[in-house]
């Protein structure tokens, strides 16, 4: 047993920072989609709280790779933790919605360098052998954000109020950035050779990773495929809170218990992945994409009976580790960054688990 924990502390302190910062994404969820829509009360509104990231991520992620590429990944994902922190205090002093979509620009902002500068520090963290494990665990970590995020909101919000739930949820990424200083630095950063950040530099980064998509025309099929099917599964969420507080009529707290309901299912296959990750290959776990359409199909024929279908998302958990296991054995270390930066438009709320691989990592 303790041969089998060999090698584990610095990964599971990863883990367990990303777990807390990812329990925080969905705490900081639920309280937002309250806000503007006791602010506003309309559909349009809260739809555009959806819009907010993936196009700030589109703008952004031109030059981030660039930027992160020749520079402390730790120190970056530390420094966006402590952002996201004081900006999610601040949006209890927004007296408007201008001011609470210029916070959420910013928090995106800090999320589209905190993507790929974790995608680069845990390929270099994380042996290859442990690797499969690592993701596995981290989709369980995620999935169990799922249920404990809106739950812990939920019930902050039921005992005290969305402004107190949302300075205790900046508390989460505090503590993330905490464990984080007792990890190691992977790479030292020779700050006489960072180039200045420009637009030849951006445009460098850009052809090569064009190189590699047509070398590697697999993986780029993979990475694509994925955005496009979550663009769709996350599509539905935009309404989601105006769908059940409006046409079925759900409290505040039953809006947050129900979010928890649907993640049961990915918790499930979380689990089960996490036990018997090396019995699957890497083909058999990116094949079941079937579970995100079954999701849409599910919620555009029975959307009042969203809660009870959900249970089938560990089909999800396990696509979701094959397509990280895929492109950690593909993607190699020395251009991680860029390859983010170009490909990744990450619609959903919490960081990507590209974790490119350790081919030239070691």
């Amino acid at each position: 047993m303790r041969k089998q924990l060999k090698g584990w502390r610095d990964p599971a302190l990863l883990l367990t920072s990303m777990g807390i910062a990812s329990i925080g994404d969905f705490i900081y969820l639920v309280a937002i989609n309250l806000i503007v829509y006791q602010m506003t009360g309309s559909a349009t509104a809260v739809a555009g709280l959806w819009m907010v990231g993936p196009l700030t991520n589109i703008i952004t992620k031109f030059w981030t790779g660039s930027f992160i590429e020749y520079r402390s990944k730790k120190k970056v994902m530390t420094i966006t933790y402590i952002i996201r922190a004081v900006f999610i205090c601040l949006i209890p002093f927004a007296p408007n919605m201008v001011l609470i979509y210029g916070v959420l620009v910013l928090l995106s902002m800090a999320k589209a360098f905190f993507q790929p500068a974790s995608t680069t520090y845990v390929a270099l963290l994380v042996p290859q052998e442990k690797r499969k494990r690592f993701n596995s665990i981290q989709s369980f970590a995620t999935s169990g954000a799922f249920i404990i995020g809106p739950a812990i909101g939920g019930g902050l919000i039921l005992l005290m109020n969305v402004e107190m739930t949302l300075w205790l949820n900046a508390v989460f990424f505090l503590l993330s950035a905490l464990l984080l200083f007792f990890l190691p630095e992977q790479k030292k950063v020779d700050k006489e050779a960072i180039p200045r950040l420009t637009l030849s530099q951006v445009v460098e980064d850009f052809t090569v990773v064009q190189k590699f998509m047509v070398q590697n025309k697999y993986v780029s099929f993979i990475y694509l495929g994925f955005l496009l099917v979550m663009i769709f599964t996350f599509a539905m969420d935009t309404q989601e809170v105006v769908f059940t507080q409006q046409v079925i009529g759900l409290s505040e707290m039953e809006y947050s218990l129900l979010i928890s309901i649907t993640g049961i299912g990915s918790v499930i296959g979380a689990v089960l992945l996490s036990v018997f990750t090396n019995f699957f290959s890497l083909r058999a776990m990116s094949d079941h994409d079937d579970g995100r359409i079954y999701h849409i199909r599910v919620f555009l024929v029975l959307p009042h009976h969203r809660g009870r279908l959900r249970p089938p998302g560990f089909l999800p958990s396990l696509f979701e580790c094959g397509y990280s296991d895929v492109l950690s054995e593909q993607c190699a270390c020395g251009r991680d960054g860029q390859s983010d930066e170009c490909l990744s438009v990450d619609p959903k709320r919490g960081p990507s688990r590209l974790h490119s691989g350790d081919r030239d990592c070691r």
